[in-house]
């Protein structure tokens, strides 16, 4: 009968140490690993280990183990076992959220991971319709993907899953067919209606986003007026201001243009009295009138045939007689 005396195997490090999920393969590093080399954790019985080299095994967390702090050690005979290093498990696995939930389907959308922490300090990716990209402080990008609802996860970077995540949606590109009016006064307040090209507003708000209007700097949630169309005002402002749209609160698309002028200053109208066979060339003088493109004649409107800073040029239409 021989009898081999040999050094009990010696666990130096494992990855991943944090966040450990039941299940989770672990990379255990360490020294003395020979054949039949068993791993035990916490309480649990010992199980076989994978042996890689002598000094690499993998061990696999049994299915019995609970949330907490549990010490992790190798045997090559099943009893004997070395020195051990803790790991940190989670307990029952988790399901991540991911915000904002959707975004454009050119990616690039800053994502925050929610809780990410709970998963332990490793280098994670995240995995949003099968492409992946890495966790940097909390929050990843979105690689890009055709429009529609993909399936997210988080994932260890060897490509081990770590947890699932909500599903993500890529919406279609943000565009304006039209936007009317396209200008408006310094003073703000008008209500401007942006056809959409892009995905129905019912759409976008089922799948946890909202139409949102930017003027410049300025960004105010858009009224839904109907399945292709949203309204949002003007805030106060000067010049010629680029229109962003965004169904995310993040992620803007320039859509068009909108220019400010000033209000109108009426002065005075001459003639003052007209023939109701209309055909009479009335003289508007006031301020800031060079934006004017229509007059109004009671309730009848007509093209202005001239306009300038100080005037405005419009000929009278046929009316009833009386005050208009």
């Amino acid at each position: 009968l021989r009898y081999e005396y040999a050094p009990a195997p010696v666990v130096t490090e494992v990855t991943p140490s944090q966040g450990v999920a039941r299940g989770d393969i672990l990379r255990v590093t360490g020294q003395n690993f020979k054949e039949n080399c068993m791993c035990r954790i916490g309480a649990a019985q010992p199980s076989p280990a994978l042996r890689l080299s002598a000094t690499l095994i993998e061990c696999a967390v049994p299915s019995s183990l609970q949330r907490g702090t549990h010490a992790i050690t190798a045997s090559n005979n099943g009893f004997d076992f070395g020195d051990s290093v803790s790991i940190q498990t989670r307990g029952d696995p988790i399901q991540l959220k991911l915000h904002p939930r959707l975004g454009p389907a050119a990616g690039g959308t800053s994502l925050l991971v929610n809780s990410v922490d709970l998963l332990g300090d490793h280098n994670l990716t995240c995995v949003v319709g099968g492409r992946s990209t890495p966790i940097i402080h909390g929050k990843c990008a979105s690689p890009p993907s055709t429009p529609g609802q993909a399936a997210a996860s988080i994932h260890y970077v060897t490509g081990r899953m770590a947890a699932d995540a909500s599903s993500y949606y890529y919406h279609t590109p943000l565009r304006a067919a039209s936007i009317e009016p396209a200008k408006g006064s310094m003073e703000g307040g008008t209500r401007v209606l942006l056809k959409l090209l892009s995905d129905a507003p019912s759409v976008i708000e089922e799948r946890g986003g909202a139409y949102a209007c930017s003027f410049g700097d300025s960004i105010q949630k858009a009224e839904v007026v109907d399945s292709s169309t949203i309204a949002c005002v003007a805030p106060p402002g000067a010049g010629v201001i680029p229109i962003y749209l965004t169904a995310n609160g993040v992620d803007l698309q320039r859509v068009g243009t909108f220019a400010y002028y000033h209000e109108l200053e009426v002065n005075e109208a001459a003639p003052s009295t007209l023939p109701p066979e209309g055909g009479v060339r009335v003289l508007v003088e006031g301020r800031y009138l060079d934006q004017v493109t229509h007059c109004r004649f009671g309730g009848i409107v007509v093209e202005r045939t001239h306009a300038s800073v100080n005037e405005v040029v419009c000929v009278s239409p046929s009316h009833a007689s009386g005050l208009a």
